[in-house]
């Protein structure tokens, strides 16, 4: 698949043998997620210059990418030299700032590890890192060289790791109107356990995502529409620390959108009750603290995406078809009562 970008057309490769991803690594320098050494041992061992962490939440930020900064140039990083992520999105994410910002920008490849990275994450250009209680708030764009996808990484995800990446293609489905998703509620259970059929929705995901960013690459209108779910999750993520994965929060904020268009009368009763059906296969169980939804509500306000004080969000708004619309939402005090309602309705 190629991917076109402001800085060329760049390559995403599928079922790349996992033995042959790095034959040549003269003036490679690797950043390597931690778990990715203990699961597959004899990839790290044929790599050197090689810096490995640990990819969680809390080190994407400001401070932490500058430790590794600083780490690469005293491994004698030049220009010339070529950043090799391989981990999940914390690892992009962390590895695709680093090279844009780096000698004005260095090239760098990805090798996405994760459900949620290969579908997703691994295509786009963003790279966005968290700074104080705001999430994804710094960054910019920059596209990696070259992108391989192996599928066997994906053998030694959890459950829950499985599922967010579901959450993701999942929401690209509904962004894309894709036909998968009169499948999805049968195939659901094949996609969990990672059954051949799962590569057919990578694949379609990254072609609905591969439209939207080539079409808008810097994120100013049609490719706000990939947003949808994410108003709603990223607040969940920021009001319950990250407890629940990327993924499964975007379907939660996906359950609340579609509950938050049925209230404006945007849809009506059967279209709620189709989308619903769909999202609730993925949809896990949680209830949050009286402190994690005042969290929740602040979070919301603080969403990059907002206008003043109205709240931009992707929601259904047309009866007769499944497509998505950009929606600014002025009468806050509505929305909050009905998120309200629908953490009272559904919240187990």
């Amino acid at each position: 698949m190629k991917i076109k970008s402001h800085r060329g057309v760049y390559n995403v490769t599928f079922d790349t043998p996992i033995t042959n991803l790095f034959d040549n690594v003269d003036n490679k320098f690797f950043i390597i997620d931690k778990n990715i050494k203990k699961l597959f041992p004899a990839v790290c061992n044929k790599v050197k210059n090689v810096t490995y962490i640990t990819a969680k939440e809390d080190n994407k930020n400001l401070e932490f990418c500058t430790s590794l900064i600083d780490m690469l140039l005293k491994k004698n990083i030049k220009k010339n030299h070529t950043i090799i992520a391989i981990g999940g999105g914390i690892t992009q994410d962390i590895t695709c700032f680093i090279a844009s910002t780096l000698f004005r920008g260095i090239d760098w490849y990805f090798v996405p590890t994760t459900l949620l990275a290969q579908a997703d994450s691994c295509i786009g250009s963003k790279s966005s890192i968290n700074f104080k209680s705001f999430k994804n708030l710094l960054g910019g764009f920059y596209p990696p060289k070259k992108i391989l996808c192996c599928t066997d990484f994906l053998t030694t995800l959890s459950k829950n790791d499985i599922k967010s990446g579901l959450g993701e293609i999942l929401h690209f489905l509904f962004v894309g109107n894709s036909k998968l998703l009169s499948s999805f509620q049968h195939d659901y259970n094949d996609l969990v356990n990672l059954k051949p059929i799962v590569n057919q929705y990578i694949k379609e995901s990254l072609t609905i995502k591969k439209y939207t960013v080539e079409k808008d690459e810097f994120d100013t209108s049609t490719r706000q529409l990939n947003n949808f779910g994410h108003t709603f999750g990223h607040a969940l993520e920021t009001a319950t620390q990250y407890r629940i994965t990327h993924g499964q929060a975007i379907t939660i904020g996906m359950s609340i959108a579609n509950y938050i268009s049925y209230n404006f009368n945007f849809i009506n009763e059967e279209k709620f009750n189709y989308i619903n059906a769909i999202i609730n296969c993925n949809k896990p169980d949680v209830k949050l603290s009286i402190e994690e939804k005042r969290k929740f509500f602040n979070a919301l306000k603080k969403d990059k995406k907002n206008i003043n004080n109205s709240l931009v969000c992707i929601l259904h708004k047309t009866y007769n078809t499944t497509k998505l619309e950009i929606v600014t939402l002025d009468n806050i005090d509505k929305v909050k009562n009905i998120i309200n309602n629908y953490f009272a309705k559904y919240e187990h």
